[in-house]
């Protein structure tokens, strides 16, 4: 974008916008502090704190990044349209742009958002007088990116994908190749339009970043970068099927959502409070493009071909099972099939993972190394051969690890102040896309200076960076399952510990990192509770008290067990046990804390006999009969924690919870130890705290830190300095 233009944008500004910021202000700011007000002390929402350097999730970088802003975003001109793709099915596509830009077609680069969820919905009587545009619409989910992109000189354009929303045509399922084919016309249109120069950016948050992948696994020379928050880019094994066990809540929530927004129906399930008083008071419906009903009847009468995803995954355990009333397999509702045409696009992709986000991190990283050729051979047999002219240069993409719920939403950290999240994912896109899109501003969001990869540590409370993942620093940490319940590093004696299935679950209400769509509507994984309770549930087992000590990555347990009937769906939880005296301003949680988990249905067997890595394929499986000891491993979700001194680690196996995962049959569940039934936990780990990769960089302590040497200083949340930025409500949240 030309200096001129900017210079000459101020000036330019209409007046004609003013008038719907004072209609109806004052009864619609009323109306919102009053059902937010209520709505927060329904939820229980904890006080605001400021969100300085090391506080929360705060960013590496410790202020806001703004990137050059051209524009008010108050004088955004916005289309609605349909757009024909080849075979004649129409899109709805809408367009923002700042209104000097539109009025004078400057070109500049389009930032496309590819939507299963609705590109706006409808807002009722009143709060439809109060809206900026001339279709009475919100867009709560994207809003604050629009704003963004468009005063940063960017045009925004979002579009719904086929069989969805209010755009015509039906699905054959989700994922299906043609909406990669629809992906392709849909950026030609944008090439096409007179202001746009040719080069196109794609996002999605959630399930919406695998829409963002299918764009570049269309080829189109124009897609220059891709920017996903929370994508589950395998489906099956990050979000339906985790570990091989059917997320059932998942399925069903995300079958009967999408199903209410494709029929033009308001979903009755929203899980939240405030959710639902907005989706009743408020509005909706996915909004229509113009008023020709008769066209979005047909469009939404289209729209009943779609199947019903929770009927055809009904029967589904492997990833080739078919979907019954569609004919595919269940391998087909994700985008690693792709993954050799996107890493032949060239496209540069940054991927957020959060650690309580489903087993999205783990998927986060799967891309990042299958993109960079730095996976292990047994998962790379699994996927699309590398393309000889990829470029796997690891600074051509970023990964961002963090300790977020379902698409960034919240801070689900436990040890956070308040779990209000400082982190902005949009600063970080933002970043990126000024990085690719537009090269004279690279001197500002200097990505360039920085490592691929950001993640997160905990209790630590620091970012650090890296160029593998892994990181290169650790080293493995093996314990021994033995007797009396405890964990030694040393071979045990045989032995076994048998667990009464039929426990009361003292689980049941707990928002847990499975639960995607309700941390979409605000609802955070609560996993900060004191789990010491629930030992009885569970077989555990306890190491002696440790050092300080760093686990950084992916957690392997190789278990030995046995059931009284056949099937079993296990669970495995790492927890943090604290029985210290805490030191005077400590950030401490006393009793037990969770650290991260794995499940796995054991009817899969892993691609070869010492392997850690499942195909899910129904040729790697195997029946579980009464009374007989199998070995199954178990790979938790990925992590980095700091374990404090003189703390321990408490391992606690059992059956995944009935109310999320349904009962898989077994009444007694037995663990085998020791002997012929070497049961083992295996952990990557760094003794002390690494600092050398902590940014901003930190001075390291002159001693290597060691169980003699306190952790307090260097495990110490510091408060910050105020966030100038920072605002007293929920639009601290970019994401919805």
């Amino acid at each position: 974008m030309a200096p001129a233009a900017a210079a000459a944008a101020a000036p330019a500004q209409p007046k004609s916008n003013v008038g719907h910021y004072m209609k109806s202000a004052m009864f619609s700011m009323v109306s919102v502090s009053i059902a937010t007000t209520i709505a927060s002390w329904i939820s229980g929402q904890e006080e605001f704190v400021p969100c300085g350097m090391h506080v929360n999730d705060n960013s590496w970088i410790g202020e806001r990044y703004h990137s050059m802003r051209y524009f008010d975003p108050k004088y955004t001109h916005h289309e609605t349209q349909y757009v024909p793709v080849r075979d004649g099915a129409e899109l709805a596509v809408d367009t923002y742009l700042a209104d000097y830009m539109w009025e004078h077609q400057e070109k500049v680069a389009t930032v496309v958002h590819y939507t299963r969820h609705g590109r706006g919905y409808t807002l009722d009587f009143p709060f439809s007088l109060s809206t900026q545009y001339k279709h009475a619409f919100s867009n709560p989910r994207t809003n604050a990116y629009v704003q963004r992109f468009v005063s940063n000189g960017y045009a925004w354009v979002s579009v719904e994908v086929r069989g969805s929303g209010v755009s015509g045509g039906s699905k054959s399922h989700d994922f299906a190749d043609q909406e990669v084919q629809d992906a392709y016309d849909v950026i030609d249109w944008i090439t096409q339009q007179p202001w746009s120069n040719g080069e196109v950016a794609a996002f999605g948050h959630g399930i919406e970043g695998v829409g963002a992948m299918l764009m570049a696994a269309s080829g189109h020379p124009a897609l220059k970068a891709v920017s996903l928050n929370g994508a589950p880019v395998d489906v099956y094994a990050s979000a339906f099927f985790p570990g091989g066990v059917r997320n059932r809540n998942a399925i069903s929530d995300f079958a009967g959502f999408t199903a209410a927004t494709d029929s033009q129906q308001r979903w009755d399930s929203i899980p939240a409070f405030k959710a639902r008083l907005m989706m009743k008071y408020f509005g909706g419906n996915v909004y229509p493009v113009d008023n020709d009903k008769q066209k979005l009847q047909r469009h939404v009468a289209e729209h009943a071909k779609n199947p019903d995803l929770a009927k055809e995954l009904a029967q589904v355990t492997f990833r080739d099972d078919k979907l019954p009333s569609v004919g595919v397999s269940a391998s087909e509702l994700d985008a690693i099939r792709h993954l050799g045409k996107i890493a032949a696009s060239g496209v540069a992709i940054h991927a957020f993972g959060g650690y309580y986000d489903m087993g999205v991190a783990r998927s986060t990283i799967l891309l990042y190394q299958y993109l960079t050729n730095t996976l292990d051979k047994d998962t790379a047999s699994l996927l699309p051969p590398l393309p000889e002219s990829a470029d796997t240069n690891p600074y051509r993409h970023r990964l961002s690890l963090g300790p977020w719920s379902h698409s960034g939403v919240d801070n689900a950290d436990p040890f956070a102040r308040s779990k209000q999240k400082c982190f902005w994912h949009l600063d970080e896109i933002s970043r990126f896309f000024d990085h690719h899109m537009y090269p004279n501003r690279r001197e500002i969001a200097k990505v360039e200076d920085e490592e691929p990869i950001h993640y997160f540590t905990l209790v630590h409370n620091r970012w650090k960076t890296s160029v593998t993942w892994p990181p290169s620093y650790l080293s493995e940490q093996v314990f021994q399952l033995g007797l009396n319940q405890t964990m030694q590093e040393v071979n045990t004696p045989e032995g076994q510990e048998t667990l009464d299935l039929g426990v009361k679950n003292r689980m049941s209400g707990i928002v847990s990192r499975w639960d995607a769509f309700k941390h979409s509507f605000g609802l955070r994984p609560d996993y900060s509770h004191e789990r010491t309770p629930l030992e009885a549930q569970f077989i555990t087992f306890l190491t002696p008290q440790l050092p300080l000590m760093e686990i950084t990555g992916e957690v392997e347990l190789r278990v030995f067990f046995s059931v009284d009937r056949p099937n079993v769906n296990l669970v495995a939880y790492l927890e943090d046990v604290d029985q210290t005296m805490a030191f005077k301003n400590e950030n401490k949680r006393p009793g037990v804390t969770y650290v991260t988990e794995a499940l796995l249905n054991p009817v899969h067997k892993p691609v070869r006999a010492g392997s850690s890595v499942y195909s899910f394929l129904k040729k790697d499986s195997r029946e579980i009969e009464a009374g007989k000891v199998y070995e199954a491993v178990l790979k938790f979700e990925p992590i980095s924690y700091a374990v404090k001194r003189n703390h321990q680690l408490r391992l606690s196996i059992g059956a995944a919870p009935r109310d999320e995962f349904g009962d898989a049959g077994a009444a007694k569940l037995t663990v085998h130890f020791g002997g012929d039934y070497p049961s083992s936990l295996k952990i990557p780990t760094y003794t002390g705290v690494h600092m050398s990769n902590v940014v901003p960089p930190e001075a390291a302590p002159e001693q290597p830190v060691t169980e003699e040497s306190s952790p307090a200083e260097d495990l110490e949340t510091e408060s910050g300095e105020e966030d100038e930025f920072a605002v007293d409500d929920d639009s601290n949240k970019d994401e919805l």
